[in-house]
């Protein structure tokens, strides 16, 4: 394959196109955590073979490549043998494509081959280097944001944000408190967008627990703030991209929104609490499903059994679905919070 052809818009206008389970794969960093950790079981170590074999994941999760074809485009750009490729390729086939193979079937269409191929691929033209953590879709698409935003107009900044919230990756872009300024959208009347991009990439949360903590070492009154943590988790209509609080900072030494690890634990902590006592349960299911998903679901655990919880902090309906048959096919139930 010739990757001289990726121009950063034809991959942008791809990714705008694809279905929204092949997206979700796309704007979250899990699977390049996946990858990675899929590389060094195969005894891969070197960074930027590693990359590489995270862009050639994400060419076939947006259609220019088939996942038959991943093993010999790994053997071919990492100078491996072939059954060495395969073996990266198939695992990286089950622990990811298999729930979409018919979607990948769908979606692909790969770009028309030059006479020679060109040299091994770029995602977007960002290089880890650049973006400090790893490039797949989430950190290019994110990283591409940023630059757009950098010279925007104010209209052309709500326009993109409120495409990085509905695409679910706002908590990826750098530096997005730099961009998400509620005086802005007020001044286009965009109040509502504005509350729903802060919602739904969880900046909302990471603002009100620092809040909390300010108030709290001041030695002043936090329960109004702990009134707009419930608040928040009641509104919410969706989990949108908190479970990117529990993603493996490890793998990606990126932790969202530039937190360091003591205020990481804290956010954390908040949306242990909010899952169980403010979420609905269908919110609180489809939480689970993507933290399950996205291999997080051992992260908010270890997380959960320290949080200390009692059933009384469980919503009524919340608990009755913990202990119910809806939750154990994803792997959820008492235990995942400590409870005997």
């Amino acid at each position: 394959m010739n990757y001289s052809l990726f121009e950063p818009q034809i991959l942008v206008d791809r990714f705008a196109s694809l279905p929204e389970n092949i997206k979700s794969s796309l704007n979250h960093p899990s699977d390049a955590e996946i990858v990675e950790q899929i590389c060094r079981n195969n005894f891969l170590e070197d960074g930027d073979k590693i990359l590489m074999v995270q862009q050639l994941t994400t060419l076939v999760l947006m259609g220019f490549l088939l996942p038959e074809e991943l093993g010999r485009e790994i053997a071919n750009n990492l100078h491996l043998n072939l059954k060495a490729g395969q073996a990266i390729a198939e695992e990286i086939d089950r622990k990811i494509f298999t729930s979409i193979h018919a979607d990948l079937k769908r979606v692909y269409s790969p770009l028309k081959e030059a006479a020679a191929d060109g040299p091994g691929p770029v995602i977007l033209g960002v290089t880890s280097a650049e973006t400090g953590s790893v490039t797949m879709i989430p950190g290019g698409i994110a990283a591409e944001a940023e630059k757009k935003l950098k010279g925007a107009s104010i209209q052309e900044k709500i326009a993109i944000l409120r495409e990085a919230a509905t695409a679910g990756f706002a908590s990826q872009i750098p530096n997005i408190e730099e961009h998400l300024k509620e005086s802005e959208f007020k001044l286009y009347g965009e109040q509502k967008t504005y509350q729903d991009i802060a919602d739904r990439s969880g900046l909302s949360l990471k603002t009100m627990v620092a809040d909390k903590k300010t108030t709290e070492s001041q030695a002043g009154p936090a329960s109004e703030v702990v009134q707009k943590i419930s608040a928040y988790f009641k509104r919410l209509p969706s989990p949108g991209e908190l479970d990117s609080f529990f993603g493996d900072s490890s793998l990606t030494k990126l932790l969202p929104f530039g937190l360091d690890a003591t205020a990481l634990k804290e956010v954390q902590l908040e949306v242990v609490r909010g899952v169980t006592s403010g979420f609905s349960p269908e919110v609180m299911a489809n939480f689970f499903a993507q933290l399950v998903k996205r291999g997080r679901l051992e992260n908010f655990t270890a997380v959960a059994r320290g949080a200390g919880l009692k059933e009384s902090d469980f919503a009524p309906d919340n608990l009755r679905w913990l202990t119910n048959q809806a939750a154990a096919p994803l792997g959820i139930g008492r235990q995942t919070f400590g409870l005997a």
